[in-house]
């Protein structure tokens, strides 16, 4: 359990912080997003979420997206979830300074929607990147046709 004390904590100088299994939203309830502003690396793990709960998947757009974009000048992000994907307009504003970029989904049974032009893009937006890591499924047409079907 995250307190309120955490609000007054000077994080002015923090260039790294790693989040391992931790509740984003109590996290994030006392710690404003521009708090992190200076941050150069950015690493999570949601893994331990089995099965992933709406509220979890959740999550990534409402707590690591927001502080992806709070963050002035990013180096390295990796980041372990149930939906990666829905990070990626989040590194737009990075693609000068991402050198560093790991995406890794915990639920290697959830089909997600990305496509091989997705990364494509990612190759293209990020120009300075050293390492790449996309460990999720890439999609088609065909079977993201057949995802909405289901659906």
């Amino acid at each position: 359990m995250i307190d309120g004390g955490l609000i007054n904590w000077d994080f002015s100088n923090l260039s790294v912080l790693n989040l391992f299994e931790v509740n984003l939203e109590s996290f994030f309830a006392v710690l404003p997003f521009e708090k992190l502003s200076g941050l150069r690396e950015l690493r999570v793990e949601l893994w331990g979420i089995s099965p992933p709960t709406p509220r979890a998947v959740s999550w990534v757009d409402e707590y690591l997206v927001p502080c992806i974009k709070a963050i002035v000048r990013l180096e390295v992000l990796d980041i372990k979830c149930a939906h990666p994907h829905k990070l990626l307009p989040a590194l737009e504003q990075h693609r000068r300074s991402l050198k560093v970029l790991r995406l890794r989904q915990c639920m290697a049974s959830w089909a997600l929607r990305v496509t091989a032009e997705d990364i494509e893009g990612l190759r293209t937006m990020c120009t300075c990147l050293d390492e790449l890591v996309l460990d999720i499924k890439v999609v088609g047409d065909a079977e993201i046709e057949e995802q909405r079907e289901e659906t």
